[in-house]
């Protein structure tokens, strides 16, 4: 009798399951459609690109310092332009890109501390400052190439960076 009720149990519980399984297909789900705001499209601007540099940790000093490059052959020895910012009180750094076409551009931005207005290395040649290259490419053993760090810009899109110490 207990076997033929634990078989019964069992029937039973496959029934539910399978019930289960065929209203999920029959119902449509809405999930995959559920549109997520973007909280840095506030920043955005119908004129030109925004580049947003968000730190990770508290920021006493200093100012955001940001270097363009335009293309391949330029990358890290002529820069199309620099900005600098300076970080709001919630660590966010605002860059209005005007003049820049639409297209691929490179960017490396980096914490200048002490504000002198260059990057400090240490003897190795290591920075001492936080620094990120665009597209979040963080280098180890080798330079990096204008494919590594690239990133799409144009009028209206913002772009975010995340500076790390």
């Amino acid at each position: 009798m207990m076997a033929i009720l634990n078989i019964f149990k069992i029937k039973m519980l496959g029934l539910i399951m399978a019930a289960g399984l065929i209203i999920t297909m029959a119902v449509p789900s809405y999930g995959d459609d559920l549109v997520v705001p973007d909280p840095f499209q506030k920043f955005s601007n119908p004129d030109h690109a925004i580049l947003l540099v968000q730190t990770t940790f508290d920021v006493s000093k200093g100012r955001i310092r940001l270097t363009v490059y335009k293309d391949e052959t330029s990358f890290l020895e002529q820069s199309a332009a620099k900005f600098d910012a300076p970080l709001d009180d919630t660590g966010l750094a605002l860059f209005a890109l005007e003049g820049l076409e639409a297209g691929d551009y490179a960017f490396i931005t980096y914490l200048d501390e002490n504000n002198d207005g260059k990057l400090n290395r240490n003897i190795l040649g290591k920075p001492k400052e936080p620094y990120i290259f665009s597209n979040n490419f963080k280098p180890k053993l080798r330079k990096p190439e204008f494919d590594d760090t690239k990133i799409f810009v144009s009028a209206g899109k913002v772009n975010v960076l995340t500076l790390d110490k």
